[in-house]
């Protein structure tokens, strides 16, 4: 399988693209066969030149390394971007989580006043109705002497007058 060809693939192919028709090495022995004063001036421009690609070359290489160390450098800063907002999205997970075991403990314990407060409630209306009863029962008996009392006055005034009857015959 061919691997597709990426931007920076295709930067490199600029680099092996020559300005040059021949290599700088057939140049010089060219040069170097001929004897005439011209062609060793066209060997200086082509020396100055090639110094000059040389030149080109190395800075293009620095700026390259130089763009790729930036890049390098902003892919780092994302990841420590991306690994602290995982952590962040973690830790609000982590404190959702307790805020819902809370919220589940507070209710739990709500409930369990609740349930708590309803029997002391109903203990106490038990213990009222108990009172109110034994209010009445004490109001009975209350009632209860009273007339035994009237019984008792009213029996006095009859034996009363039983012993006068007693007496008359």
């Amino acid at each position: 399988m061919v691997k597709p060809r990426t931007l920076s693939w295709d930067s490199r192919a600029a680099f092996h693209m020559s300005s040059y028709s021949k290599p700088p090495s057939s140049a010089s022995t060219s040069s170097g066969l001929s004897g005439s004063t011209c062609h060793k001036g066209s060997d200086i421009s082509k020396t100055t030149s090639l110094s000059k690609g040389k030149a080109t070359l190395s800075q293009m290489r620095t700026d390259l390394n130089d763009a790729l160390g930036e890049i390098n450098d902003n892919a780092m800063d994302q990841r420590y971007k991306m690994a602290f907002i995982k952590s962040e999205c973690k830790k609000m997970e982590m404190e959702a989580y307790m805020r819902k075991m809370e919220i589940a403990h507070e209710e739990a314990e709500n409930e369990k006043k609740c349930i708590e407060a309803d029997k002391a409630h109903k203990r106490e209306v038990e213990k009222t109705q108990l009172n109110i009863q034994q209010l009445r029962e004490e109001g009975e008996v209350m009632c209860l002497k009273l007339q035994l009392a009237q019984l008792q006055s009213g029996q006095a005034v009859p034996s009363a007058g039983t012993s006068a009857d007693k007496t008359g015959l």
